[in-house]
């Protein structure tokens, strides 16, 4: 499913999901408005393979319980045919000690554990936009008052100019480092 690096690989039928969430979270204060416009489909597509990975969970439930409906009613009768007497809790226990149904218990468990963790990485991208909305009112608020500094009796464009320059300046030096 996943390594520590956010890479996740999804196979459901002939389709296969790809992605890093870690590097598709981050958050580029330098270049705002693109994670603004990436940002819809960054959520739409994990939220897509949530939604395939709670599919899977599903399927992988509805296989334990099929397959566990089926052995106990096989079990039942076989007892029954042999003439023994057996209650239901032994019928149960012979159900869950049965290594087909561990099998398809552990994947159905797996499948949980894969829906969990890619819910909340489409969680993440929730917070991720709310955090975008506030970096960028931040940013905004920022430019206004430099603006207002700039401004020389209401002179707006020399104000622009001047913190044109200024952005300039900080983007060499940051290049610099």
């Amino acid at each position: 499913m996943s390594d520590e690096n956010g890479e996740i690989v999804i196979n459901f039928g002939d389709d296969v999901y790809r992605g890093n969430y870690v590097k598709d979270l981050e958050i580029n204060e330098d270049n705002i408005n693109s994670c603004l416009v990436s940002q819809p489909s960054l959520y739409v597509f994990w939220s897509k393979v949530a939604s395939v990975a709670r599919t899977i969970y599903d399927k992988a439930k509805f296989d334990l319980e099929k397959y566990e409906a089926q052995l106990y009613t096989y079990l039942k009768s076989e007892k029954e045919n042999r003439g023994e007497k057996v209650t239901e809790k032994q019928l149960e226990s012979l159900v869950k000690l049965d290594p087909r149904r561990q099998e398809l218990f552990n994947t159905m468990l797996r499948a949980r554990l894969q829906y969990d963790h890619l819910n909340a990485v489409r969680e993440a991208f929730s917070i991720r936009t709310n955090m975008l909305m506030s970096l960028s009112a931040n940013l905004r608020e920022e430019w206004q008052t430099s603006l207002s500094v700039y401004s020389d009796d209401n002179d707006v464009s020399s104000g622009v100019k001047n913190l044109r320059k200024d952005i300039r300046a900080k983007s060499l030096v940051e290049k610099a480092k």
